[in-house]
């Protein structure tokens, strides 16, 4: 083990970084030196920023890998090195922000009708629409599919029909045949 990976390595324990963590760091810095075949002692910003090229171009890492390299080289120059140039010269990569898929309501049909109980669909399909709700979204929710919902479900647990029928007239002020 070279000097400045065991002064590293003593340096993580210093600062209680987890194992996993004091791996990938020196995972990092050492594909870092053999890229470019010297110590990181010896390497300068400008190794740095051609190292960030060749990882985000040529070998095409991840965000979240990209970001693993540049806080195990921010550490090593910073901490270890005591370098007063690395956070301008050692960027954070930006993870990019994805849209959540939204199904159609064709797909949506398709898998509330794979749900064989109606009291299970109405209750997912409850769920979905205040997903929807409290994610921003606007989907209105009729006042008679609720009613609905809630006389099948009545039904199921065994209220009697004309009980159900009262129900729904005086919830939805409708004229409904006995």
């Amino acid at each position: 083990m070279t000097p400045l990976r065991q002064r590293m390595s003593e340096d993580m324990e210093i600062r209680n970084l987890s194992h996993n963590a004091q791996l990938s760091y020196l995972q990092q810095v050492s594909l870092f030196a053999k890229h470019f075949k010297c110590s990181p002692e010896l390497l300068g910003p400008e190794e740095i920023r051609a190292y960030h090229v060749h990882a985000t171009t040529e070998s095409k890492l991840a965000p979240g890998t990209l970001c693993i390299i540049a806080s195990s080289l921010r550490f090593l120059y910073k901490v270890t090195c005591k370098r007063e140039w690395v956070d301008r010269e050692i960027p954070l990569a930006k993870k990019p922000f994805k849209l959540p898929v939204i199904p159609s309501s064709e797909e949506l049909a398709q898998f509330f009708d794979l749900v064989a109980n109606l009291m299970h669909r109405t209750g997912l399909m409850k769920a979905y629409a205040a997903g929807l709700r409290i994610s921003g979204f606007k989907k209105p929710i009729m006042a008679h599919t609720l009613c609905h919902a809630f006389a099948t479900h009545l039904l199921e647990s065994g209220t009697r029909r004309w009980r159900v029928t009262e129900y729904r007239r005086q919830v939805m002020g409708l004229a409904l045949p006995a």
